[in-house]
């Protein structure tokens, strides 16, 4: 059901892309440094479903269809970090480090010269390159690599205060969701749902 309706929204945006660059040339827009602070519902497949924090950095590029739109990527790193117990009573600390590669479409609206309220969506894919699982009860720690990828879907909506015509501050809220994976048979599986948090960055173009 999830992956079902993940495409079809992958399609509606892809479709919409397409149809907006019809005759218009995409011109150079503004790069993008955000970092996001967040909560989020971390499961492992058959083991645990738990609350977890979330840190992000992203780096990425606007590119502008015309004054109101744009598609924005870049690259973009996660950490979760999440505590559980187990069945036998033994804390366990967990730290997931993923890479992702997410793409926005985003609308925006000048609501004065000063200030740009923008709305974003878009779709992700995330690699989960290393996680770490620590237990403080007998001070041992395990990890593993290249587990495998997650997509999904993401949300944001926000404001860009202009300081200058070159930079402006970036002051949002963010949420996005798995859809679905796939990983190695042999690699434990993980699920990020019910993710939200602040978002806030810089806009720039002076390096053009």
């Amino acid at each position: 059901m999830k992956k079902n309706i993940f495409i079809k929204v992958l399609l509606i945006l892809i479709s919409s892309g397409v149809y907006s660059q019809e005759g218009v040339k995409l011109d150079k827009g503004g790069w993008l440094i955000n970092m996001d602070i967040g909560i989020a519902t971390l499961e492992a497949e058959n083991i645990f479903k738990t609350n977890a924090q979330v840190f992000e950095v992203f780096i990425g590029k606007e590119f502008l269809i015309n004054k109101k739109w744009a598609i924005i990527t870049g690259v973009e790193h996660s950490k979760v970090k999440s505590d559980y117990s187990s069945l036998i009573n033994e804390q366990l600390f967990l730290t997931n480090n993923y890479l992702s590669l997410p793409v926005y479409f985003q609308g925006e609206y000048d609501s004065s010269n000063k200030l740009v309220v923008y709305a974003r969506v878009g779709f992700y894919a995330s690699y989960l390159y290393y996680s770490k699982l620590e237990n403080v009860n007998i001070n041992t720690d395990s990890s593993n690599k290249n587990l495998g990828l997650n997509f999904g879907t993401q949300v944001s909506l926000g404001i860009n205060y202009k300081i200058t015509e070159d930079l402006g501050l970036l002051f949002g809220v963010k949420s996005k969701s798995d859809m679905f994976n796939s990983y190695s048979d042999s690699k434990q599986e993980f699920e990020l749902t019910n993710f939200y948090a602040l978002e806030f960055g810089l806009i720039f173009t002076f390096l053009q």
